[in-house]
């Protein structure tokens, strides 16, 4: 590992190899199974997310070249730690629940040092304190929970609780000024701290395109994970084995009756649907607000629907007690939801029916193998798109279709040529939350993101 001018592939070349020295190659392996992306005047090394919900490993080059060598591996191995944590995918979480941007802003930075804190102590720690003569220089540039006398072994969580806690009780407020001892830690942490989002501010995302970044970066989490440990083991190297449960957790598929996932995911959609519909101002009132001390809020409510498209494969592979168990959960959760609308899109390599969902039990009465030809996902993911796709002529005089979406299912056996240079995934898929039901033991593709529910 002499060379400057390609720091950054020396770096993860030596994580990679079984050299005793160069520790557990897991981490190595881990990152080279996530896209790179170089960045001039960055001055940092990150993680992020595309809007898609793809990582990414951020880095400037001339800023890294000039880091001494054993601060180039442990800042790589910080951000491998947030990936491992899950970080970006819970400060996200944390971004929906505050829902007003301004108020996330000001608790940036808080959030930040909890995640620090959470992947140094729990990873960049135990790597460096493993090989003490190569890194015991760098590791106090790296903010531990004991710079703030916190116990070790803590969650991103829980330090973010304790920095809150402590920050209040020094009087500080979302807005005013940090108080000096965590100006210290911020001070101590020389890397800029960044949104988890690449090159798009997070006020232009709606909570359905948070859900569905968070959705694909869980799944394309848990592949590359499971890629590490696999290939790590192949080449005789070693997992860190403070980290194997926490892996293992983290790659287990939920074992519960598709119904009851299926149910969560509905209801997390809905819910979070209706939260954006809730407010609605009273103009009125709209005077009374302009010294900022009042809301024009008092109970209105905007008119609610919840529009749903159903996109349910045609082409035979799905037996009919599926078919009518799929159709069953739908009716009965449109039911419970007023305000639900629901289209059903027939297909196989093209639209070959559209229809409003009947809660009667006349739904399940017509045959809903419209024909027999292969499966292509492009066509009905265009159709409610508005998009030009191949549609059958009896399809052509179906209902509009020109909407915004809160919610799309899939029903298929996830047999059929999901990614290609034309789309459908993620090119074609709507901003909103999407639901995979895979009938049978088709693995699901990691561009399906998170939302899968197997029925075998």
């Amino acid at each position: 590992m002499e060379s400057k001018a390609n720091a950054m592939h020396d770096v993860l070349q030596w994580l990679c190899s079984c050299n005793p020295r160069a520790g557990n190659n897991f981490y190595g392996r881990l990152l080279t199974g996530c896209s790179r992306m170089p960045i001039k005047d960055f001055k940092t090394c990150a993680v992020a997310l595309t809007t898609e919900g793809h990582y990414r490993f951020l880095w400037d080059p001339e800023w890294y070249e000039a880091q001494p060598r054993p601060f180039q591996v442990l800042v790589v191995i910080h951000e491998v730690a947030h990936l491992v944590l899950r970080h970006l995918e819970r400060i996200l979480r944390i971004r929906i629940k505050v829902g007003d941007q301004a108020h996330y802003d000001q608790l940036r930075d808080v959030i930040n040092m909890a995640a620090d804190m959470a992947a140094n102590d729990t990873i960049v720690k135990n790597y460096a304190t493993a090989n003490p003569s190569l890194y015991v220089e760098e590791l106090p540039k790296f903010v531990l929970p004991k710079d703030r006398n916190y116990p070790s072994g803590e969650t991103f969580d829980e330090y973010f609780a304790r920095l809150l806690e402590d920050m209040e009780s020094s009087g500080w407020s979302p807005g005013a000024a940090y108080p000096g001892w965590f100006s210290d830690l911020v001070g101590k942490s020389s890397a800029p701290m960044m949104d988890p989002i690449i090159n798009v501010p997070m006020s232009d995302l709606t909570d359905a395109e948070f859900e569905r970044i968070i959705s694909t970066a869980n799944a394309e989490g848990r592949q590359m994970i499971r890629k590490a440990v696999e290939r790590t083991k192949r080449s005789r190297g070693t997992v860190p084995s403070h980290l194997l449960a926490l892996l293992e957790e983290f790659m287990e598929e939920p074992k519960v009756p598709w119904q009851q996932i299926f149910r969560g995911y509905m209801k997390t959609a809905c819910s979070s649907r209706i939260a954006e519909s809730s407010a609605y101002p009273n103009p009125a009132l709209i005077p009374l607000c302009l010294n900022g001390d009042f809301e024009p809020y008092t109970g209105y409510q905007k008119e609610f629907t919840f529009n749903m498209a159903i996109l349910i494969d045609s082409s035979g592979s799905i037996g009919k007690e599926d078919y009518e168990a799929f159709i069953t959960e739908i009716r009965s959760i449109a039911k419970a939801e007023p305000g639900a609308q629901a289209l059903l899109v027939y297909f196989d390599s093209a639209v070959q029916k559209v229809e409003q969902l009947s809660l009667g039990p006349e739904t399940l009465n017509h045959p809903y193998r419209y024909a027999h030809g292969g499966t292509d996902f492009r066509p009905p993911f265009s159709y409610i798109l508005g998009k030009d796709t191949r549609v059958d002529d009896s399809a052509r005089n179906g209902p509009v279709r020109l909407r915004r979406w809160d919610l799309v299912i899939m029903l298929t056996d996830g047999e059929a040529p999901i990614e290609s240079p034309g789309g459908p995934c993620p090119d074609l898929l709507p901003p909103c939350p999407v639901i995979w039901v895979l009938v049978g033991r088709q693995p699901p593709h990691p561009a399906m993101g998170s939302r899968v529910v197997q029925i075998e």
